[in-house]
C-alpha cells in the first residue's frame, strides 16, 4: 500500500530545501532593499504597504535589466500551450477547480534542479554568436551565479527554482482568469525562530479563504495550504511574506 503524504512529511521536504537556499538566495532582500532606496529618494514621508506601479528592476541575467513583473509571461505562446498540456480537455468553469489542475500540473511536471553535490542550482551560462559550425567557439559568453528564468523558458526545460514556478504558476492562473500574488520572502524554524532561507510562493483565492500555492514542493505533497496555516507558526516551519507583486503592482510589506 502507498504510504500517505503527510503535512509533516511536506514540512521536511520543504526544510531540506530553504537550508540550502540560505546560502545562496538572498533575491528578496535585494529586491526590498531596492525599492526600499527608490521610495525614500522619491518620497520620504510615503506610507508603507502601498501598492507601487513602479517595479523594481532585477539584473538576474546575463547583464541586462529587467523590471520584476517582465518575468510574468500572461500571454506567451509558450505559456498558452503549457495551459493546453495542463488542462488536457476544455478548462472547468470553477476557479477552484482551474487552481487545483494549475498546482497538480506544477507539482507534476517540473522539477527543482539540483547541483551534483545536493545544492541548488541557481547560475547560468550562455553562449551566442559561433564562430564555426561546429559551436566550439563563441563571440559572447556569460555567466552568472543566480539567476531568473522566464516562465517559457520554464515550460521547455521542465525546470525551475521557486522564483521561476511561482512566475510560471502565476502566469498559468493569470490566463485562465484568477487573481493571484506572487509572493518574495522568508522561511522560519517555528520552534527555535531561526531563519532558513528566502522564498517565493503564490497566494491564491480557494475555497472562500486566502491560499498559499507553493510551486517547489513536488511530486508528492500538497502545494495548496492555508494562508492562516502557513503564515501562523501552525507548523514546524512559518513564511514571513515581505513582498509581492502581479502583473500590475508591487508591494513592499513592513513588519
Amino acid at each position: 500500500m502507498k504510504k500517505k503524504v503527510t503535512l509533516e512529511d511536506i514540512l521536511k521536504v520543504l526544510n531540506q530545501i530553504v537550508k540550502v537556499n540560505l546560502e545562496i538566495l538572498d533575491y528578496s532582500k535585494q529586491i526590498l532593499n531596492k525599492l526600499e532606496s527608490s521610495e525614500n529618494e522619491e518620497n520620504n514621508g510615503s506610507e508603507s504597504n502601498n501598492e507601487n506601479n513602479e517595479m523594481p528592476i532585477v539584473n538576474f541575467r546575463f547583464g541586462e535589466a529587467y523590471r520584476v513583473n517582465d518575468f510574468l509571461q500572461i500571454n506567451n505562446p509558450s505559456v498558452a500551450a503549457a495551459l493546453v498540456e495542463a488542462f488536457k480537455q476544455a478548462i472547468p468553469e470553477s476557479n477552484d477547480k482551474k487552481i487545483e489542475i494549475i498546482a497538480d500540473y506544477i507539482k507534476r511536471e517540473y522539477q527543482y534542479p539540483f547541483m551534483n553535490d545536493g545544492t541548488p542550482s541557481c547560475g547560468g551560462y550562455f553562449l551566442r554568436y559561433q564562430k564555426d559550425s561546429r559551436f566550439t567557439d563563441f563571440h559572447w559568453r556569460g555567466s552568472c551565479d543566480y539567476m531568473w528564468s522566464f516562465p517559457a523558458e520554464c515550460v521547455v526545460q521542465k525546470l525551475g527554482i521557486c522564483i521561476d514556478t511561482s512566475n510560471l504558476a502565476f502566469s498559468l492562473l493569470k490566463a485562465v482568469g484568477i487573481p493571484a500574488k506572487v509572493c518574495l520572502g522568508a522561511v522560519y524554524e517555528t520552534k527555535s525562530g531561526q531563519l532558513l532561507g528566502y522564498h517565493a510562493w503564490l497566494e491564491v483565492p480557494y475555497k472562500g479563504k486566502q491560499y498559499v500555492f507553493e510551486t517547489t514542493i513536488h511530486p508528492n505533497g500538497k502545494n495548496l495550504l492555508p494562508a492562516e496555516v502557513v503564515y501562523g507558526k501552525k507548523m514546524d516551519v512559518y513564511y514571513v511574506k515581505e513582498a509581492e507583486y502581479d502583473e500590475k503592482n508591487y508591494r513592499e510589506i513592513k513588519s
